[in-house]
């Protein structure tokens, strides 16, 4: 059926499943991304934000899909780097500092904000149209003071919008409907914007996706956790770490958890969910920890899994009255 079982019993634990906790990009859309516009602010011309994108992607050392993606919409030379610090699923940006060009820091505006970009109410406004369309939107700002360590340095500026697309999946509506018939509640945790995510859980069904939160409203105790737990459907600008303790409380709340991931920022949540599941494209360390592996990559797969799973159990049961009506005889 296009799975590979690491653990004995993984397919059949699937059966028993009633919480299945996804990650957006790479199982409800497409894992490769491509960028669809930019927007230069204030006024700068597009040639000006290409040139500093190309620059940007070129000279990155350690490229993420979104930076292959701008590489791929803006192709350029490398300049020389003083300094770089790489995109991490906890830190939500990268930036570099370019010989005789400054620094130029791309990542979730929101994030960039919180550490003192001034992101004006109109930008804001234009950001939450797009990612209630969807759309993946990160910010690229500018200025003249060098990175120092991993912190965010004074000073700049928005250059521009950077517009990424992603496809949802064909099979992924039909899967959420047939988990909702057979009583599996879907939670969608993502680092992305939490009404991005949201637009693309309502686009494949998910029952109450409109209850959304963010990962900086989140509570850090357990009892307040757990009463998030109860009702939010969908989770964005989720860190490593966040995803780990939402899978956590859900389990405290008597819930049988899976939790379906593809990248390193999953590595936790899957350890901890009583079912790991990873995409067959995913990375290396997302399937060395998992239980159930989909070979495909397709999210389709999971029905016929949870299917194959009762189908041993039911056939566990007929046995097991068989052997117990034969005992008594």
């Amino acid at each position: 059926i296009g799975t590979l079982a690491q653990r004995l019993n993984a397919v059949e634990s699937l059966a028993s499943v009633d919480t299945l906790c996804l990650d957006k990009t790479g199982t409800l859309t497409e894992n490769r991304i491509a960028v669809s516009a930019i927007e230069p602010v204030d006024g700068r011309p597009d040639e000006a934000l290409r040139a500093d994108l190309a620059v940007f992607a070129a000279s990155a050392g350690a490229p993420n899909s979104t930076m292959r993606a701008v590489a791929e919409a803006a192709p350029g030379a490398p300049a020389e780097v003083v300094h770089e610090v790489s995109f991490s699923s906890a830190r939500k940006w990268s930036g570099l500092t370019l010989a005789g060009r400054g620094t130029l820091v791309l990542g979730a505006p929101d994030v960039l904000a919180r550490s003192g970009v001034p992101v004006d109410e109109g930008l804001r406004e234009r950001v939450r149209g797009h990612a209630a369309a969807g759309r993946r939107v990160v910010l690229l700002a500018g200025g003249p003071t060098p990175l120092a360590g991993e912190d965010l340095p004074q000073g700049l500026v928005p250059l521009g919008l950077v517009l990424l697309a992603e496809a949802i999946r064909e099979e992924a509506p039909g899967t959420i409907a047939y988990l909702t018939r057979e009583g599996v509640a879907t939670r969608v945790i993502s680092g992305d914007d939490p009404v991005t995510v949201g637009a693309v859980a309502t686009a494949v069904g998910v029952p109450g996706a409109e209850a959304a939160i963010s990962g900086a409203d989140l509570p850090s105790d357990d009892e307040g956790l757990d009463a998030v737990v109860a009702g939010t459907v969908v989770y964005g600008r989720i860190t490593p770490e966040q995803k780990r303790d939402l899978v956590r409380a859900m389990t405290r709340g008597g819930r049988y958890v899976a939790m379906t991931g593809d990248g390193v920022n999953d590595v936790l949540a899957l350890k901890e969910a009583r079912l790991g599941i990873a995409m067959g494209n995913g990375s290396q360390m997302a399937k060395g920890v998992a239980d159930l592996i989909l070979l495909t990559s397709s999210f389709a797969t999971v029905p016929r899994a949870v299917e194959e799973g009762r189908r041993i159990i039911r056939n566990t049961h007929r046995v097991a009255k068989l052997f117990v009506a034969k005992s008594v005889y």
